[in-house]
């Protein structure tokens, strides 16, 4: 089995007793529709080059976690959404790291808070979990957003499968929101959408700092 470990902010890949890949975690993109093949694969590549410097190719079904635990498909995707596009330099918060967020939703249009002062934004891992596609909209607003009033600074298409299809997003040197972080999740992607979704359609993990 292929062993993944956060080291000193960095990624060691081992097999057995031989590393097969050491990088800091800042570097590391990830092919997402890799993950979604007839044996999904894990395809990494150095995002300071491109998506065609691939430093790792293997199928997920041999990779595990620090704890010799296999990976699903959901805690591949929260592993990487915790771990890769960040770094413990200092953020534009006047912190260290980065904070981890997750919202499953619930049946309303998911309008919450994730930093209610500026900050940056370095990673979306979102998962859907319905016939029907989703869309995640992001606010610079420090409170919960007005859906349908206020417009949001990104809109994100949340792919629909009932096995579980999603987007993996990370940022490198992360996203500024001067005003704070707060979000929705809605049926359309019109600003002026404020179509509810169902319970569990979407599962989110976001790092912020």
């Amino acid at each position: 089995m292929i062993k993944f470990t956060i080291v000193n902010e960095s990624l060691q890949i081992s097999r057995g007793t031989t590393n097969v890949l050491f990088m800091p975690t800042l570097y590391i993109g990830l092919d997402s529709l890799s993950l979604y093949e007839d044996e999904p694969r894990v395809l990494l590549f150095n995002i300071a080059q491109s998506p065609s410097f691939v430093v790792f190719e293997g199928l997920l079904s041999d990779c595990t976690d620090a704890n010799g635990t296999p990976f699903t498909l959901n805690s591949f995707f929260s592993f990487v959404s915790a771990n890769f596009g960040t770094t413990n330099s200092p953020s534009n918060s006047g912190t260290s790291g980065t904070t981890p967020y997750k919202l499953i939703s619930t049946a309303s249009t998911n309008a919450n808070v994730v930093k209610a002062s500026a900050g940056n934004l370095y990673s979306i891992v979102a998962i859907g979990q319905t016939s029907t596609i989703r869309y995640l909209k992001l606010y610079n607003k420090a409170t919960a957003p007005s859906v349908g009033t206020d417009v949001p600074v990104m809109t994100i298409p949340v792919p629909a499968n009932l096995q579980g299809a999603g987007v993996s997003i990370p940022f490198s040197i992360g996203v500024n929101f001067s005003l704070g972080i707060s979000l929705a999740i809605t049926s359309g992607s019109a600003d002026a959408n404020s179509g509810a979704v169902g319970a569990g359609d979407v599962i989110l993990n976001l790092t912020y700092a």
